[in-house]
């Protein structure tokens, strides 16, 4: 019987994965077990502020590579209790070389398709497979949507679980946000590839023609200097300097304000391999502000969210849409408000983390020892 859980997270503040890495040990507190998470990272950083008693947390620095990975596993060993523990790993797979799964009960978690973001060379090549051959070595796997596990399974990886997107919507309870300006907010990586933010900004200039008290926020860092190039230039060509406002990173304590405060939470994602197989983890802090959400019909997005029903979506890789639909909600903001509303209560079921994480603690005592 399960009754412990390890969680082992190479920790970036503020980033998607360690948000749905901190929202785990919140739901599988929740569940009634007892929590570990082990955070590392080459540099010293704060411990996350959590107020539920029952995590507890492990900060670990050490080097990049070997050291810091056996430091986290070591630190696992000394957690581990025997069958009563599992242990979830999410971002450092070379932790299954140190824990191997006859003695352990270890689950991994993949959220993207292999090679995303990466060229197919025979350095990455090398990498993937190295990835790969440590993947199998846990217990299980956690992935976030059906299609990749499809991928995996056809891979020969068993014992695979969809764990979709999930949030913890209690970070956005009772927070009204800073409303003194109207604007459109969209977080996380800025880029052009992995989320649209270029047909995103495309699109609210032609939405900004008739709507011109309204702002476009665009919070968190650029994924590379190429994009802020382009991006920057794109926002000069367009004239939008005094409209479209890059925030750069901010903190995460900050975030549920900002997002909060937002008329509308809009994400322009491309039809690409990567929105195939995964499924973005802010939609699930779009959706807990309750603020209209406008969004591409990508990947599995559309199994949960419908047009008119609990969001505005679009087409992907057109900008023309996604403008009307920004004008729809901003001409119709009473009735806007309503699908709001309505995208809010899926944080309490399919995309809640209390719900989720129960799914996951189910699978694990399944198929642990």
């Amino acid at each position: 019987m399960i009754d412990r859980i390890i969680i082992a997270h190479l920790y970036q503040p503020g980033s998607a994965a360690t948000n749905r890495i901190i929202a785990y040990a919140r739901g599988f507190a929740a569940c009634g077990v007892e929590v570990y998470l082990i955070l590392g990272n080459h540099i010293a950083h704060e411990k996350p502020i959590l107020e539920n008693g029952e995590i507890n947390i492990y900060m670990v620095q050490a080097p990049h590579g070997y050291k810091l990975n056996k430091a986290m596993a070591n630190k696992v060993k000394d957690l581990y209790k025997g069958d009563s523990t599992a242990i979830l790993i999410y971002g450092t797979p070379a932790l299954c070389w140190f824990l191997p799964k006859s003695r352990y009960n270890i689950f991994y978690e993949c959220t993207e398709i292999p090679f995303f973001g990466r060229k197919k060379t025979l350095i990455t090549r090398i990498k993937e497979t190295v990835k790969s051959f440590l993947e199998r070595r846990a217990t299980g796997m956690f992935v976030i949507s059906q299609a990749l596990s499809n991928y995996f399974a056809k891979q020969g990886i068993k014992n695979i679980a969809v764990i979709n997107m999930f949030v913890d919507s209690k970070r956005f309870e009772n927070i009204k946000g800073d409303t003194k300006e109207k604007y459109i907010a969209y977080c996380g990586w800025v880029s052009e590839f992995k989320d649209g933010v270029d047909s995103l900004i495309k699109a609210f200039g032609k939405f900004a023609i008739k709507h011109i008290d309204y702002k476009l926020y665009i919070i968190g860092d650029f994924i590379s200097s190429v994009d802020e190039k382009n991006l920057r230039q794109l926002v000069l060509r367009l004239n939008l300097s005094d409209k479209v406002i890059f925030t750069g990173k901010i903190k995460p304590k900050d975030m549920p304000e900002l997002l909060c405060g937002a008329q509308m939470l809009a994400l322009a994602r491309p039809d690409t391999e990567q929105s195939h197989y995964g499924f973005p983890t802010k939609l699930g802090e779009y959706l807990a502000t309750g603020k209209p959400v406008i969004v591409t019909n990508v990947g599995e997005i559309g199994l949960f969210l419908k047009d008119g029903e609990n969001c505005r979506m679009a087409t992907p890789n057109n900008p023309d849409e996604f403008a009307d639909r920004l004008s729809w909600v901003a001409d119709n903001y009473k009735e806007a408000l309503i699908l709001g509303s309505a995208g809010r209560l899926l944080t309490n079921t399919e995309f809640s983390n209390t719900v989720q994480c129960k799914k996951a603690l189910d699978f694990m005592r399944e198929h642990s020892k």
